[in-house]
């Protein structure tokens, strides 16, 4: 299993959405372990978060999940290099692979735990 590495990185006053999502990945240990790797792995923990709501508010769970593709599409890498990432997502268990039925086809995803 892969280290997970902890912080205690703070926000400033009246923080945006942004700042305080890469805080909780940075508090739980998902922030990339390479410098410059990937500075939008926050970008992707915010659309699950936004398609959660959505899927609460529509009724429609099928809107929280998020496919790889996707969610490398928002951090801005490959989906192997996103498959990397969601070894330590899956092992905190702040996601969970799910799969669901659109137009004829399995889609398999993960949505937010």
């Amino acid at each position: 299993m892969n280290k997970i590495i902890l912080t205690n990185k703070e926000t400033g006053l009246n923080p945006t959405s942004e700042e305080l999502a890469m805080t909780i990945l940075s508090r739980i240990g998902l922030e990339p372990r390479k410098t410059g790797s990937t500075e939008k792995m926050h970008k992707v923990f915010l659309e699950l978060y936004e398609r959660m709501k959505l899927a609460n508010r529509e009724k429609k769970p099928e809107s929280s999940v998020m496919t790889v593709e996707e969610m490398g599409v928002f951090a801005g890498i490959t989906r192997q290099t996103m498959y990397d990432y969601l070894k330590r997502w899956l092992a905190l268990n702040i996601i969970l692979k799910t799969s669901y039925i659109k137009d004829g086809k399995v889609i398999i995803g993960y949505k937010l735990n």
